[in-house]
């Protein structure tokens, strides 16, 4: 995914609601999986460190830990002051205020980069762009 095809999805999205553009900022400059992204809560977010730690579900493995830049973290701490949620609660949730069910954040994503006229990306392709960046940058 480019900066160009990013950005047309992120205006078709105006109007559609928070939710999936954040859940689209967050992949984009993360390079978190969707799978991550999805089980973030705010407990694991490292206010201090600018981090999120997501404890690993193998036996013996390290965290994983997810960096935040400083425009990431000002959206995180905004969000965070404007819900005042509980701290074991999931950042992303869908329109509905529900966490995101993987095929549900899948279809939607889909059917939305559709609606932008771009019908061969998937929402992994988020993170392959931050990869494809921070490669180049390196």
């Amino acid at each position: 995914m480019s900066p160009d095809e990013y950005r047309q999805l992120m205006r078709r999205a105006r109007g559609q609601g928070l939710a999936l553009r954040l859940a689209c900022c967050f992949l984009w400059r993360t390079g978190a999986r969707p799978g991550e992204m999805r089980a973030v809560c705010w407990e694991n977010v490292d206010w201090a460190l600018g981090v999120i730690r997501l404890p690993s579900l193998k036996l013996n493995a390290e965290d994983r830990v997810i960096g935040l830049d400083g425009r990431m973290l000002r959206l995180l701490r905004w969000l965070h002051c404007r819900r005042q949620p509980p701290a074991d609660t999931w950042i992303f949730l869908d329109a509905a205020g529900q966490p995101w069910t993987g095929i549900g954040w899948s279809k939607t994503f889909r059917a939305w980069a559709d609606r932008a006229e771009l019908p061969k990306l998937t929402c992994y392709d988020l993170r392959r762009a931050f990869l494809a960046r921070a490669t180049r940058a390196a």
